[in-house]
């Protein structure tokens, strides 16, 4: 929803999931130090390249790549699968920005088990998991990431959208607000076709037992802290 909202400026282009980046950075990483594999005789050491470098330098090949898509607008890129390696992608596109989008985890646990058929505790760690990864590199690169709130974003987007074209540095949208307002929810679960965006609010978790409460809570609690859910005891 975001990825698409924000698409309506007519500086920004963006395109389906690419869900390169994650093997895309393992395979370099690994590249990098094979290359170093015989240690004082080698091309990389010889000529001083490090790592930051080596990364950067293929990165201006995904950015020749994604540009020569983008019609001369900036790129953005959507895959979730992002998460897991983002110091690597900033390695590699170090003029990058981040927009981490984040919602109350106990209705992401719900979706997923619906969405993905995912087991409880699956659901829950991968939610703890990926946040905090999130979490831990924009405690490296604050001035890198903006915070986006689900929530926040379905109840009012206008605000928010303005907080995004602030960090960014683009003028204000109102085409995006306005695909936001008028577009039925994105990547609906199964259980919850028929719900509005509002009604993807409404708490699905009501029904959990105490032991899922309170292992949720225990895995979980200290992310959904960060990011200004209450906690419940």
């Amino acid at each position: 929803m975001l990825h698409w909202s924000l698409c309506q400026h007519e500086r920004l282009w963006g395109s389906a999931e690419s869900d390169l980046f994650l093997p895309f950075t393992r395979y370099l990483g690994q590249l990098f130090d094979e290359g170093r594999r015989f240690k004082d005789w080698n091309w990389l050491d010889a000529e001083g390249v490090e790592r930051d470098e080596f990364m950067a330098r293929m990165g201006a090949g995904v950015e020749a790549l994604f540009a020569s898509r983008a019609g001369g607008c900036h790129w953005v890129e959507q895959s979730p699968s992002n998460t897991w390696a983002l110091p690597e992608i900033n390695r590699l596109l170090p003029d990058a920005r981040y927009l981490f989008i984040h919602r109350d985890g106990r209705q992401v646990v719900e979706s997923m088990m619906s969405l993905k058929q995912w087991s409880f505790k699956k659901a829950v760690k991968t939610w703890h998991e990926a946040n905090q990864c999130a979490l831990s590199f924009e405690g490296l690169e604050a001035g890198k990431v903006l915070r986006v709130s689900y929530e926040s974003l379905v109840r009012d987007c206008a605000p928010v959208l303005a907080a995004v074209w602030q960090f960014l540095g683009l003028d204000e949208c109102r085409e995006s607000i306005q695909y936001i307002n008028s577009k039925p929810p994105i990547n609906v679960s199964p259980d919850y076709t028929a719900q509005t965006s509002m009604q993807k609010l409404e708490p699905r978790y009501h029904g959990w037992s105490k032991f899922r409460t309170a292992l949720f809570w225990k895995k979980a609690g200290k992310e959904m802290e960060q990011l200004g859910y209450v906690i419940e005891k």
